[in-house]
């Protein structure tokens, strides 16, 4: 580890030695740097804020913003044609991938800006800033419930159709088998109220979610679905009701709360 460090500290005194020969050189004659001195002395100020972290050299920060300094609008226009911001980017990243993993967030802004005359020939500005993450979604629901108020009645529903209804089988009068209800609702106090063929609930996937239909077979009594205190009855036929969680169904009177995806664990 200490090898490393003072790798890293011997390459930074080397790029602070570079960049100072740039701009002194500038000083000493007032020369005025090439596009491609600066293009190198640009990425050499960048390269020397490499440092040392708990697994090697890093490059700390995710935003730079590069200013290029011009005395006249000939000097700003001759800046603006030969350094690009994709330019300057390439530059500095091609640098910097010597030496480090290049941040994957790396933003580079470049702009040239009309300065008084002997200012720096470039400024470079370092920041790191938060990434953003995309919101945290709760997980596709795979199942539902129906409870009866007091908890002795307790229906699972998935995919597929539920046929709702007072009995468990439906003969016709061949004794043929019509249909069979996996919600029986026959045994409840009010089980009266309940047709043998009362209802459906449809749970149907579409992509990561999964819905949950209730649909009236023309039963005696009717289905109701009471949400936020107001009623709203289903009508017979092939029209339903999308259901939600924390919804009251009635079928007659007898009364079943749904509760999907987490809140319809025990």
């Amino acid at each position: 580890m200490k090898h490393l460090v003072d790798k890293v500290l011997h390459h930074a005194a080397r790029l602070d030695s570079v960049v100072d020969a740039f701009v002194n050189d500038r000083l000493r004659g007032d020369r005025l740097l090439t596009p491609s001195e600066l293009l190198a002395a640009i990425a050499a100020d960048v390269s020397r804020h490499v440092t040392v972290g708990a697994d090697g050299p890093v490059f700390p920060f995710n935003r730079i913003a590069v200013t290029l300094a011009a005395a006249t609008a000939q000097r700003e226009s001759e800046l603006r044609g030969a350094l690009s911001a994709e330019t300057v980017r390439l530059a500095i990243v091609s640098d910097l991938s010597r030496h480090v993993a290049v941040p994957p967030d790396l933003r580079i802004d470049v702009r040239t800006a009309l300065t008084p005359a002997g200012a720096e020939p470039f400024t470079v500005t370092l920041r790191t800033a938060a990434v953003k993450r995309p919101p945290v979604t709760a997980p596709a629901p795979s199942m539902a419930r129906l409870v009866s108020a007091d908890g002795s009645a307790r229906f699972t529903l998935g995919e597929g159709l539920f046929n709702i209804g007072r009995v468990s089988e439906i003969h016709g009068r061949d004794g043929r088998m019509v249909r069979r209800n996996q919600i029986v609702l026959g045994t409840d106090p009010a089980g009266g109220t309940v047709s043998r063929m009362h209802a459906r609930i449809q749970g149907v996937r579409g992509g990561d979610s999964l819905t949950f239909t209730l649909f009236d077979d023309g039963s005696q009594r009717g289905s109701t679905v009471v949400r936020a205190g107001v009623p709203h009855t289903v009508v017979g036929g092939a029209v339903g009701v999308r259901l939600r969680d924390g919804d009251e169904l009635y079928f007659g009177k007898v009364c079943l709360h749904f509760r999907l995806g987490d809140a319809a664990a025990p």
